[in-house]
């Protein structure tokens, strides 16, 4: 017989999953209805057209070595690219990202790892909602200290590792909290739903957050490259990813919609498949620019655009 607290943590957890269940099988079933409120919040900030944002999420040795390849590809073609590195990730390679900053923005994805290697594959590891928040904040910290030491630039933008695990309101307001003491300028840690039942930018205390995209025809979902690789232990997109990605432009494209594609992909997933790169050319020839994060918020005049001075946070 389970205990008070236990029935109530498993009603919780229960409760959360089948309302996201709920809201994700409805914005499959009336996706049209959801792109046209987002199409009005969108309006309301001043997009008027797609814009890309393309960021890589590099929490593996595999990814860095793809970066590298990838990177000068994206740069040879005028696509600008945000990194989020964790840092561990960045010490151990620090030569190829202090090169990389030349070329790309870097985004504070904390300082712990995110992967290990074990049984043939990669496995998740270090989710905030498991650690307590004074872990959480410091964690936030030493990834600001170590992005500024290694590439010597100053992030002013955060994404939580394994962000699905960060969306209860109290975890994210502590977060941003922290984030504002560092005086940054945005997150993006949210799941696809939050731009269209709040607003493809919005604000929790004082920083604003910009949701994940998902697909056309399934807006709620997240539309990363890990949830189409062939499996865990081989790692490389389906050919299905591209294609969707390219629908959700074109439909995008054909409805008038104005929208943030705010889209990520760990690089190792990609490197080598033609297809991706293809897609990319094409999204760019159907007039569609691909900006860094902190460009769209300066292009809605949210920011401005010189960076702050690094100051030591005391949080």
């Amino acid at each position: 017989m389970l205990g008070p607290e236990v029935r109530v943590e498993f009603m919780d957890i229960w409760g959360k999953k089948m309302s996201n269940y709920f809201w994700n099988i409805l914005a499959r079933l009336a996706y049209p209805l959801f792109w046209e409120r987002y199409k009005k919040q969108a309006s309301a900030l001043g997009l008027r057209e797609p814009v890309f944002v393309l960021s890589f999420d590099c929490d593996t040795d595999a990814d860095a070595e793809a970066t590298v390849d990838i990177l000068e590809w994206l740069t040879a073609h005028d696509i600008k690219i945000s990194l989020a590195v964790p840092g561990e990730q960045l010490l151990k390679h620090a030569d190829l990202y202090r090169a990389a900053a030349e070329h790309a923005d870097f985004i504070n994805h904390g300082a712990r790892p995110h992967a290990e290697w074990h049984d043939g594959r990669y496995w998740s590891t270090t989710f905030y909602d498991q650690m307590s928040v004074s872990d959480v904040v410091n964690d936030i910290v030493q990834g600001h200290r170590i992005v500024c030491d290694t590439t010597g630039k100053i992030p002013r933008g955060f994404r939580a590792p394994h962000f699905a695990h960060v969306q209860h309101p109290r975890l994210q307001r502590k977060i941003h909290h922290a984030l504002r003491k560092l005086k940054y300028a945005y997150s993006s840690s949210t799941l696809p739903r939050e731009a269209f039942f709040k607003a493809p930018i919005y604000k929790i205390d004082e920083i604003y957050e910009i949701p994940v995209t998902g697909r056309y025809n399934a807006p709620f979902n997240v539309f990363d490259s890990w949830s189409h690789v062939h499996s865990p232990e081989f790692p490389t997109i389906l050919q299905t990813y591209p294609r969707r990605l390219q629908d959700t432009v074109d439909a995008l494209q054909e409805f008038n919609i104005p929208a943030i594609l705010n889209y990520y992909v760990d690089p190792s997933h990609v490197i080598k498949q033609p297809l991706f790169y293809e897609t990319l050319l094409t999204i760019q020839e159907q007039g569609i620019l691909f900006y860094s994060f902190e460009d769209v918020l300066v292009r809605l005049h949210l920011i401005e655009q010189p960076h702050p001075q690094y100051e030591e946070a005391t949080l």
